[in-house]
């Protein structure tokens, strides 16, 4: 197989990589590699799913392996010159990375199918797209949400529902909380403060009732939403779990609904005694209680809940981008080798080759950044970590002086490693520097982290342009997604970074993490 029906070869098998079902993916493209390379045979192993393709299923195969990605071993049978099996490799690392994120997506997918709140796709006409299980028992199969389901209250099947959505690209998910409870209990509140009581006592809602005398009910669930016991909240007053920019609202809210006025649930952050905070859905019906006006509001905890549509609507994102790179600039980068490649074979231009191969280069290094963005997806719990240990086994990975000094503890996750691979490779690749020095220093409650090489630096104007996804400067700038995922991550950690000139020359990149 000559160059030319090499990356045309390579370009078709690439257009058969794509998200979709695991084992058709795998089975298609094993079959064209047979079809293509002259391999016996083609056996492609995910462990995570246990599940394993066999092309032809009664083949003898042996145990070598030829690729083996995070989620994807592939194997393939009969003679394979290094030349082509270092062409295949880029291709068996895209396919690993879309294995990887399929299985992903259906990760996420099937935890919003058991959550207990309702959950829809719609599409810009109102259209259901598509429902979790909870949504389905209670709508059935339909087209469109029921009539009485399209405001922030429904009604429907007997029970009520606080109806929220967000926007994701054209599509809106739509996520319906059941707050009957919410409601028995104002009802229970006008018939008798006994029966309210034993209501309000049974169910995980957090509940107080508010008079011109202060506080005069709190359930349980009152502690377990805040950390306190009642008799704290009362003595310290409830304002003070309440940011102070957020006070006045609850406290006009309360008033307003004592006097029978009509105020909707709004959103509030709640801030526990052990110092986190969760955002809950604040609403309010005017009662009597014990022959007085008071008001009767409830909180209710929809941290969990904010944060999947969040997540969702960063999967979303994520997912998008991915597409992009993987089916655009790849295929782009390969289209251009293409090009160079047919222009050399009728010119004889040496200066073609060069550009074939900076064009498959690319295509690599755009794979390799998606490494990065693995860890941006994955998302794992952030923890104190040691930071001079990390950078320390980054640094091994690099022909290159690094000096490192200081020691720190931040919390982030597996993640930070890239951060620093990432910059080093910076340093390496586009500074022109020999040597980088890394600081590091904690601070109160941040720890500081300054990598400094000694190249050409990086000009003012740029300076704030270089994290934006997609941004290139220079010969030797490759994906223009590298820096942009560093400042991702960082983010990720409630970190900052940003970049300085070095004193004489070159660049410091400044990391600032939380400890």
């Amino acid at each position: 197989m000559n160059d030319k029906d090499l990356i045309a070869t390579l370009f078709e098998l690439e257009s058969l990589i794509r998200p979709g079902d695991i084992r058709s993916v795998l089975t298609e493209f094993g079959k064209e590699l047979i079809r293509r390379f002259g391999f016996r045979w083609f056996r492609a192993e995910v462990p995570i799913l246990n599940l394993e393709v066999r092309i032809p299923e009664n083949a003898e195969f042996e145990d070598s392996v030829e690729f083996s990605g995070s989620v994807l071993r592939l194997h393939t049978g009969g003679r394979i010159d290094d030349l082509i099996l270092k062409a295949l490799r880029p291709l068996f690392e895209r396919l690993d990375y879309t294995i990887a994120y399929s299985i992903f997506y259906d990760v996420m997918l099937n935890v919003l199918q058991f959550s207990e709140d309702l959950i829809l796709l719609v599409d810009e006409e109102g259209r259901i797209v598509e429902m979790n299980r909870k949504a389905r028992e209670i709508f059935g199969l339909r087209e469109k949400l029921p009539e009485e389901c399209r405001s922030e209250i429904c009604e429907f099947g007997g029970r009520t529902y606080s109806m929220g959505g967000i926007k994701v690209g054209k599509l809106k998910v739509i996520v319906g909380r059941d707050i009957t409870q919410i409601k028995r209990l104002e009802e229970a509140a006008r018939e008798g403060e006994e029966n309210f009581r034993r209501l309000a006592e049974a169910i995980p809602i957090a509940v107080v009732v508010y008079g011109k005398d202060g506080w005069l009910f709190m359930n349980k669930a009152v502690e377990e939403l805040t950390g306190y016991t009642r008799e704290d909240l009362i003595s310290r007053q409830f304002r003070e779990i309440v940011p102070e920019n957020e006070r006045e609202k609850l406290e006009k809210a309360i008033e307003a609904w004592v006097e029978g006025e009509d105020v909707g649930p709004y959103r509030l952050t709640v801030r526990r005694k052990d110092g986190r905070e969760r955002r809950v859905i604040v609403r309010g019906a005017s009662i009597k209680w014990k022959g007085k006006k008071a008001a009767i509001v409830t909180f209710t905890d929809v941290t969990e809940i904010e944060e999947d549509r969040e997540r969702l609507k960063e999967l979303s994102e994520m997912l998008s981008l991915i597409n992009r790179i993987l089916r655009h600039d790849v295929l782009n980068a390969l289209t251009s080798a293409l090009a160079y490649l047919e222009f050399y074979e009728d010119m004889k231009d040496e200066s073609m080759l060069k550009k074939v191969r900076n064009s498959i280069e690319r295509s690599v290094a755009i794979i390799k950044d998606m490494r990065a963005f693995e860890e941006l997806v994955k998302k794992g719990e952030l923890k104190l970590v040691d930071v001079r240990k990390v950078v320390e086994e980054v640094a091994r990975k690099f022909d290159l002086d690094i000096r490192i000094r200081g020691s720190g503890r931040a919390f982030a996750d597996d993640g930070l490693r890239e951060v620093f691979e990432n910059i080093l490779q910076n340093a390496a690749q586009h500074s022109g520097s020999d040597r980088v020095d890394v600081t590091i220093k904690e601070f109160s409650d941040t720890c500081e982290i300054r990598i400094a090489d000694y190249g050409k630096g990086i000009p003012n104007a740029i300076k704030d342009e270089i994290f934006k996804e997609g941004f290139k400067f220079g010969d030797t700038s490759r994906t223009g997604l590298g820096l942009h995922f560093v400042k991702k991550l960082v983010e990720r950690y409630n970190g900052e970074v940003w970049v300085e000139d070095n004193i004489p020359k070159g660049a410091v990149f400044v990391i600032r993490l939380r400890k």
